[in-house]
Order: C-alpha cells, then structure tokens, then sequence
C-alpha cells in the first residue's frame, strides 16, 4: 500500500492508496496552489540554466576574433549541432 505525507503550511496531508485524504476542499485547493507554485519555481530555473548555457555559448562566439568568414560559420555550426543533439536527447526521454 502507497502511503507518503506532506507537511504544507496548511498542515500535512496523507497519500494513501493513491487517494488523498483532506478535511476539506479548503486545504485541498491550497495544497493544489502550493504544488503548482513548486512545479512553477522548478520550471523556471531549469529555464534560466537552459538559456544560460546557451547564452554562454552565443558569448565565446561573440568574443571570438575569427581568421574569416569560414571560421564563423564553423563555430555558429557547432553551436547549432550542440542544440540539434540536445533537442534529439529530449526527445528520447
């Protein structure tokens, strides 16, 4: 039997058999409420890690004094086969 608790500011509440045990729809919205603010926080840093990484990598190519035209592109390649592969990756998950 599935049996996990959490303790809210509301107070805590009990999954168990995969049913929620609540008082009332009260504490249930407020849990709701909290667990999307949790998911929502979550989702927004691994965003900003995300567009980090990839900002860092706009940056190195920015900085870089290129011999050419070739050289750029290279480099501007790269970074786009970087991103192919991550977005490959996500999608087998």
């Amino acid at each position: 039997m599935l049996k996990f608790s959490m303790t809210f500011s509301t107070g805590t509440f009990t999954i168990s058999g995969g049913i929620l045990q609540m008082g009332d729809a009260d504490k249930q919205a407020v849990f709701m409420k909290e667990m999307q603010a949790r998911l929502d926080k979550k989702l927004k840093e691994h965003e900003i890690s995300i567009v980090d990484h990839w900002k860092s990598q706009l940056d190195k190519l920015i900085s870089m004094k290129p011999d050419g035209i070739a050289s750029l592109q290279l480099q501007m390649k790269r970074i786009s086969d970087m991103m192919s592969n991550r977005i490959k990756m996500l999608k087998k998950e």
